[in-house]
């Protein structure tokens, strides 16, 4: 659900909730732009690559900075839904 933004790109930013279901996979990726993740219900592992892979355990209420051009992924946990607020 998109609370600020719109598809176009007409604002320079986007806000948006994303519903997970549990074990929920994103492939590694990365974005030219700023990404904030935070984990509004649920946790969540991230999987960084800055000099080497990280992997980061986010709760509820934790928030990851992902720089442009950093490549990430990450698994939600597998016994309960996760939501996320992405800015970027």
């Amino acid at each position: 659900r998109v609370l600020v933004g719109d598809d176009s790109g007409g604002t320079p930013i986007r806000v948006a909730v994303q519903r997970c279901e549990p074990g929920y996979d994103v492939p590694v990726h990365c974005h030219p732009y700023i990404e904030y993740l935070v984990v509004l219900e649920g946790s969540a592992r991230f999987r960084i690559e800055v000099n080497g892979t990280q992997t980061v355990e986010l709760q509820q209420g934790d928030t990851v900075e992902l720089r442009p051009g950093i490549w990430h992924s990450f698994t939600t946990s597998p016994h309960e839904v996760t939501r996320l607020m992405g800015i970027h």
